[in-house]
């Protein structure tokens, strides 16, 4: 899943089929660098061959999936994000999937949650980097985070229902839960949700990542 944030198909990808700004891409060319150098310093993501390609291919563009899934044919206005809304992200880890969407929709509120305080550092450090106001850190749990998010987003932090459990008092009565995940999903489960795409599909790039995007309403969430 490496792609070089420089290539012909990363600025295709970026530029046209997500309609984002030039300086949206350099941001999002420069944060595959600032991850990659973070990481020689601590555990931010897998350093098995860990690059910007790798960090670009892997977690960066898939991370704008749920960007794409706005505008895809498929949504039918299941999934909004509106200007001055907020979205929390949960377990972001190396800043995944929040620093990108955070790029891509300079609009919305941003708050990252992480229980590594090394790793929110690391984030906070990048968003500050990058100019990205609409950003802002928390180190800590889910459960003691208060809000009304119009979005809930994670990246394979854990299993859905635990998942759930942790972060179902964050939502808005209206908000959603986008969750990107690889591999099975019970069909108890899966079938709860409003949306279910590859990310693949979604970013018209086969092959680029092997997750999907599935959205859950609140009602899903906490029933889940």
């Amino acid at each position: 899943f490496a792609l070089s944030p420089t290539s012909e198909t990363a600025k295709e990808i970026v530029r046209e089929k997500l309609g984002l700004s030039s300086e949206q891409y350099q941001q999002l060319a420069k944060l595959a660098v600032l991850v990659d150098d973070w990481n020689t310093k601590i555990n931010l993501i897998s350093r098995r061959d860990c690059s910007p390609d790798v960090v670009f291919g892997r977690h960066i563009l898939p991370s704008l999936a749920p960007f794409a899934l706005l505008s895809s044919d498929a949504n039918d206005e299941i999934l909004e994000l509106s200007e001055g809304q907020a979205v929390c992200d949960v377990g972001t880890g190396g800043g995944f999937p929040g620093l990108p969407l955070a790029i891509a929709r300079p609009d919305v509120d941003f708050l990252l949650v992480d229980s590594v305080g090394k790793k929110i550092k690391a984030v906070q450090d990048m968003a500050d980097t990058l100019g990205l106001t609409n950003v802002k850190t928390y180190h800590g749990r889910a459960e003691s985070v208060s809000g009304d998010f119009s979005w809930v987003v994670g990246r394979s932090v854990s299993a859905l229902p635990t998942y759930c459990f942790w972060i179902h008092h964050l939502l808005a009565k209206d908000g959603k839960l986008v969750y990107l995940i690889g591999g099975d999903i019970d069909e108890d489960i899966s079938e709860e949700a409003d949306l279910d795409q590859e990310i693949e599909d979604l970013l018209d790039c086969p092959d680029i990542s092997d997750k999907r995007v599935l959205v859950f309403p609140k009602t899903a969430v906490d029933f889940l």
